[in-house]
């Protein structure tokens, strides 16, 4: 009767991956037909012109126009992917339901680096990158270093110290960002607010500069699928983790610095889209469970269904609401915190 009962959960998690899956491909070839506004007319025009059949100027402009839209498509599935393994990681890893890549300070780093150029108006970066993009993914490396500074203390690291040094350094960098919107001019304060709310339509990032992105967070990912067993370990305590072998000091650095460096590099592109690394794995946990090398994986699809999904939404709403722009991180935020409060109300009952 066990076996049997172990035989359906594995189903269920095949049948998980594959509904997932089986969402996410149709999406992202809607994703790649429908309009910059999210109008749908489009999209079919399109799609008659890659059939050949008639479709008024599509056929001239339609290689252009899929290139612009695969490169938005090719930043939301990295976006997606990269917060919700990360966030993943970090749960397992800190043993606390609420973290994501946001608790280590990558935000307010990045955050803080964006404000900073943006105020000594620093048009040009490196490598073609927009200074914003460039300052913010320094920002967030920065904040990071410090946080685990912070937290080391005679050569070891405990989750409690992790956490506060992420909110000191946080609420120091959230100050400052204040302090540097307050000086900057209105002009400047609209292009750093919509960064900060979270959009991934960047106009200075080509193929090679995500190919560069995605490559280095499939790296972390699979490092931190090679780490899943310490995970594991370590989402039973510390104390449990040293016991059964595990180098709790090593094995934290290692996470902390994959998680910091592929959530650096794709906040620098997208700004902070907040929710997902939180929201995410938790959907993907009733699903799968807590095994990292279980969870990881689905969470990373199921983040890149979100992201699409919300852009989605922000590109309909502007052509439904003839509102300028609608920020991803937006309609995350409208996701996540409802998705919070059932949380809330089922452990209050339960």
């Amino acid at each position: 009767m066990e076996r049997r009962r172990e035989q359906l959960r594995d189903r269920g998690k095949v049948v998980s991956y594959l509904g997932v899956i089986l969402v996410l491909l149709p999406l992202a070839v809607l994703y790649l037909l429908m309009g910059p506004t999210g109008n749908l007319a489009q999209g079919w025009n399109a799609l008659l012109s890659i059939l050949g059949l008639p479709a008024g100027d599509y056929p001239q402009l339609l290689p252009s126009i899929l290139a612009y839209r695969a490169l938005r498509l090719g930043i939301a599935l990295v976006v997606g992917f990269t917060l919700s393994f990360s966030g993943a990681a970090l749960q397992n890893m800190l043993q606390n339901p609420l973290a994501d890549p946001y608790v280590l300070g990558v935000s307010a780093g990045a955050g803080f680096g964006a404000t900073l150029a943006s105020y000594l108006q620093l048009g040009k970066g490196f490598w073609g990158v927009s200074a914003v993009s460039v300052f913010a993914f320094l920002g967030a490396m920065g904040a990071v270093t410090i946080v685990y500074s912070l937290a080391r203390r005679r050569g070891n690291t405990s989750t409690v110290s992790l956490i506060i040094g992420g909110i000191i350094v946080s609420s120091f960098l959230s100050a400052g960002i204040i302090f540097l919107l307050a000086l900057a001019p209105l002009r400047d304060q609209h292009q750093v607010l919509l960064w900060l709310l979270g959009d991934i339509s960047n106009p200075s990032i080509s193929f090679p500069h995500l190919l560069a992105i995605f490559l280095v967070s499939l790296l972390g990912f699979f490092a931190l699928l090679f780490l899943g067993r310490e995970l594991d370990i370590l989402s039973l305590g510390e104390e449990e983790a040293l016991n059964l072998g595990v180098d709790v000091g090593k094995v934290r650095l290692a996470i902390f610095t994959i998680v910091s460096l592929s959530c650096a590099m794709v906040v620098a592109v997208s700004g902070l889209i907040g929710f997902v690394g939180i929201v995410v794995p938790h959907a993907a946990r009733r699903l799968v469970g807590s095994g990292a090398r279980r969870l990881l994986p689905l969470s990373a699809l199921m983040g890149a269904v979100i992201i699409l999904s919300a852009d989605g939404v922000s590109r309909l709403l502007l052509e439904r609401l003839a509102i300028p722009i609608v920020p991803v991180g937006v309609i995350t935020a409208f996701i996540g915190a409802p998705y919070f409060l059932f949380i809330y109300f089922r452990r209050m009952r339960g």
